[in-house]
Formats: structure tokens, C-alpha cells, sequence
């Protein structure tokens, strides 16, 4: 168990096992429980305490391999896409940036869920917004300026449509 202390703002956690041969699990005490459950290598951003009043004092994490994990806030450790295109491979956390109300989203060369969430900055509105297995491109809404959680084990884009 890490302790960490009480965390009870929105924040990012960085976990990367880039040797990593077996099982790689990271949870959490707060409601955002799992976040990572993989076999193999891992680098990738989770966000924790995105719900108000969430809290988050420890992580448990289960690999054979070297590992670090950091914490730190949205302003600290989120992917920036201020124009509100990003891109990537694997997971992460993106503060996307300007104005669309729909996005394009596309997710190629994985194979496993592919999930996208994203919360409205200003409104707090939001939620899942796809859990698809394999490859996905379509549109959907997504009120930008908004954070954005990608899970993929594929190469992804977001581009507003």
C-alpha cells in the first residue's frame, strides 16, 4: 500500500511499468477503485476524485517489474490539446481545449475496450461516452472545453466534428 494522504480534489495519477512481464494492477481506495488491470508494459494517465467529494488516501499496486506513479492536477499532469485535437496510444487523461459540441473520434490497431469519458469544465455535464471493442470511428457529442479519459490499447484521435 502507498499512502498518499488525503486527496480530495480532481487530480491525474501517472503509472508507468515499462518492463513490466505479468499481471500490472494499480487501484485505489477512493471510488475510482481500478485503474489499471493489464498484463504486461504500462504507461499511462487515470484520473482520481473526479466525483465531488471523493477521496483518495492510498493505491495498492501489484506488477513484478520497476514502477513509479505519480500524482498531480489537471494542470500538472493531463495531456494539454488547446485546440481541441489530440492524439495518442494508449491511456491518458487530456485537458481538451475550444468550443465543438461534437467530436470525431477514431481508434485503430487495438483490440481490447476502448472507452472514452469525458466531463464538461464548465458545466461538470458529462459522462461515458464509448465502450467498443476494436477498432471505432464515429461522432459524438462532446462539449468542449472538457477532460477527456481515454482507455485504448490502440492508437486514438479526437478532432472536433
Amino acid at each position: 500500500m502507498i499512502k498518499v494522504g488525503n486527496l480530495s480534489d480532481l487530480a491525474v495519477v501517472k503509472f508507468s511499468c515499462p518492463r513490466c512481464t505479468s499481471n500490472t494492477i494499480v487501484k485505489s481506495d477512493g471510488p475510482d477503485g481500478l485503474l489499471v488491470n493489464t498484463i504486461g508494459a504500462y504507461t499511462g494517465k487515470r484520473w482520481i476524485n473526479l466525483e465531488e467529494d471523493s477521496l483518495t488516501t492510498e493505491f495498492e499496486v501489484e506488477t513484478n517489474g520497476k514502477w513509479t506513479l505519480t500524482i498531480g492536477s489537471v494542470d500538472q499532469i493531463a495531456s494539454k490539446a488547446a485546440s481541441g485535437k489530440a492524439s495518442g496510444r494508449g491511456d491518458d487523461v487530456i485537458l481538451l481545449g475550444g468550443h465543438a459540441d461534437t467530436a470525431k473520434v477514431t481508434h485503430s490497431k487495438g483490440q481490447s475496450n476502448f472507452i472514452v469519458e469525458a466531463y464538461n469544465l464548465e458545466s461538470g455535464e458529462g459522462g461515458l461516452l464509448i465502450n467498443e471493442i476494436g477498432g471505432y470511428s464515429g461522432k459524438r457529442p462532446l462539449e468542449a472545453p472538457a477532460l477527456v479519459q481515454v482507455t485504448a490499447d490502440g492508437n486514438w484521435s479526437i478532432s472536433p466534428a
